[in-house]
């Protein structure tokens, strides 16, 4: 039921109609989310990583209320010529073109993180890294909070 409503959202995107309104209206699907994501750490505990993109520092912070001070953001960044070789790569050279500049119209809405962000970490991804770079990058921050010398 509850995703039924969000489809009309997702066709917008689909068609490439991304605005900042748009994005807003995501929001309640972020809060359950991050909801979902609550009860279920309860009912688990430990440290869990979850893969999701947050567009902005107001959704991460909205995020943070739910999910508490302990969740850490990893922001992965990379320029618009790294979306493309990277796009190019997965999907190869007959990539659509409409595709391709939906996903960079997409990804320019998303903000890096704030230097005075608490709990959020930028990776900055560049055309040379490999899959297994990135992942390290990510890794070498995890391993650092839980050293406490971030």
């Amino acid at each position: 039921m509850y995703m039924d409503s969000m489809q009309p959202l997702h066709e917008e995107v689909q068609k490439g109609n991304i605005t900042d309104e748009l994005m807003e209206a995501f929001q309640p699907m972020y809060d359950h989310m991050a909801n979902d994501i609550s009860k279920q750490n309860k009912r688990f505990g430990g440290k869990m990583a979850v893969a999701q993109a947050i567009y902005s520092r107001k959704q991460r912070d909205s995020m943070r209320k739910i999910l508490g001070p302990e969740c850490t953001f990893i922001v992965l960044n990379m320029s618009r010529e790294c979306q493309k070789k990277r796009v190019t790569e997965r999907h190869g050279e007959d990539a659509n073109e409409d595709f391709m500049n939906m996903l960079i119209k997409f990804a320019a809405m998303y903000e890096p993180a704030g230097e005075d962000e608490e709990n959020a970490y930028n990776v900055e991804i560049t055309e040379d890294m490999s899959r297994e770079d990135v992942i390290q990058k990510i890794l070498d921050i995890v391993d650092k909070l839980e050293k406490g010398s971030v």
